[in-house]
């Protein structure tokens, strides 16, 4: 049992590695048409349909004031290379992700939480986060 949660562990970790770097660089181009249906095309491919609904609820509900998988308002290029992906070691099918680091004077937590369906991961909620700026 051991051998098939490292392999899933493994399969999510790289699913949010691949979420996240396509992520924050379709994020970080200038907001032509194309570019905007890019990134708006990534949490369909790679978040579950209840996280989209919610995500969409709270901004129509005017209840998000950042992007709510970078928990900031600006994305920076630079976090490709700091980012770090992690199993939560506090529940099952729980992981977290860094951008940034102390020597960019930026870092951000996000805990997330990863479901298979359909011979897939994907993001089902983000569960909450921890920000330090210097």
């Amino acid at each position: 049992m051991q051998a098939q949660n490292t392999s899933t562990d493994r399969q999510a970790i790289a699913m949010l590695k691949e979420f996240y770097v396509a992520y924050i660089t379709a994020s970080s181009e200038p907001p032509t048409t194309d570019a905007l249906k890019k990134l708006a095309a990534l949490p369909k491919k790679y978040c579950t349909a209840g996280l989209l609904r919610k995500i969409n609820a709270q901004y129509q509900q005017g209840h998000l004031d950042a992007d709510p998988f970078t928990q900031s308002q600006d994305v920076d290029l630079s976090w490709r290379n700091t980012l770090v992906v992690r199993r939560d070691v506090r529940g099952a099918n729980f992981y977290s992700v860094t951008l940034g680091d102390d020597i960019s004077r930026f870092k951000v937590v996000i805990q997330l939480t990863v479901l298979k369906q359909s011979n897939s991961f994907r993001i089902s909620s983000i569960r909450s986060f921890k920000y330090k700026n210097f």
